[in-house]
């Protein structure tokens, strides 16, 4: 369809939407292929996304309005288009409850905190801002944890997020990793793309590799990365570059800690429920998973133990 779609058009440019570009795997091959100079896969995609393409439909016939293109910058507010949790809110929600979260004066010195904790092993809730409009956690409804630490996939699979161990998790970074460890110089800001890491930064493989089940499998080391390198070497990349996004500073953080900019990234729910929205759906999971930290803003909620 990819190569028919050129061959009509002649477009440099591929734009997706609909479930079927919920596919990364699809996604990273078209990418991969060359035959567009760019391709933009919309963050919903999926039935309900649709309604975007309904909206602007209207817009433009309807109203004859001229199809004016900003370069520039992600039009979509990098999709953090949801409701976001006020401080009153949280204020109200503390005095209710009777909590007294942690609270950082500055952005950085709850990064360098968020971090540390990484670092030492602890699964992190994060809510930053307004929620994301996808059906993936884009860095404001997310819980992070460190991708280099033995036994985290597991961890987050088993005891957070109640689903298979073997069930894979995506990776943020920002630019320079992105193209360090998986040689991807494309925007990919919302997990379209699945790609595998580049071969320098493979760990060799035990000679019978494809003969273990998969649970074996899961146990032999691949990469530095082990939480978010699947069994085939792939993962379903995040890379964050715009400033302003809930993941840039505390990236920046990380590679200044741990020298590397990467972290886990997965939606803030467990199997089978929605992505949190607000602040009481937020410290619900984390009161009933293994999630160590939450932070929301500049506060963190740390559990007694």
């Amino acid at each position: 369809m990819a190569r028919t779609s050129k061959a009509i058009t002649q477009s440099d440019n591929l734009c997706l939407a609909g479930g079927v570009a919920l596919n990364c795997v699809a996604n990273g091959k078209i990418q991969e292929s060359g035959l567009f100079k760019k391709v933009w896969i919309q963050p919903a995609a999926g039935d309900a996304g649709g309604a975007i393409g309904a909206a602007l439909a209207h817009y433009f016939f309807r109203y004859a309005e001229n199809r004016a293109v900003n370069t520039e910058r992600d039009e979509m507010s990098q999709a953090l288009l949801g409701p976001s949790i006020s401080e009153e809110e949280l204020e109200a929600f503390c005095e209710e409850n009777h909590l007294k979260p942690l609270w950082f004066k500055t952005n950085a010195e709850r990064n360098q905190f968020t971090v540390a904790n990484i670092i030492d092993g602890k699964v992190i809730g994060w809510v930053q801002g307004r929620m994301e409009y996808s059906p993936r956690a884009l860095g404001a409804r997310s819980i992070i944890a460190s991708p280099s630490i033995t036994g985290m996939q597991r961890k987050l699979n088993m005891s957070v997020k109640f689903r298979e161990d073997f069930r894979p998790f995506a990776p943020v970074m920002l630019r320079e990793e992105a193209l360090n460890y998986f040689n991807c110089d494309y925007e990919a800001a919302y997990m379209q793309f699945v790609k595998k890491i580049a071969t320098e930064h493979r760990y060799p493989l035990v000679k019978n590799f494809n003969s273990l089940s998969l649970k074996e499998k899961l146990e032999v080391p691949r990469s530095k990365f082990q939480a978010i390198t699947h069994v085939d070497f792939s993962s379903r990349l995040q890379v964050v570059e715009e400033r302003d996004h809930p993941f840039y500073g505390l990236l920046l953080e990380m590679r200044k800690q741990s020298g590397d900019a990467v972290l886990v990234n997965t939606s803030f729910n467990t199997n089978g429920e929605p992505i949190v929205c607000d602040l009481k759906d937020a410290y619900n999971c984390f009161l009933k998973t293994n999630i160590d930290i939450l932070v929301v803003g500049n506060n963190a909620f740390i559990k007694s133990k």
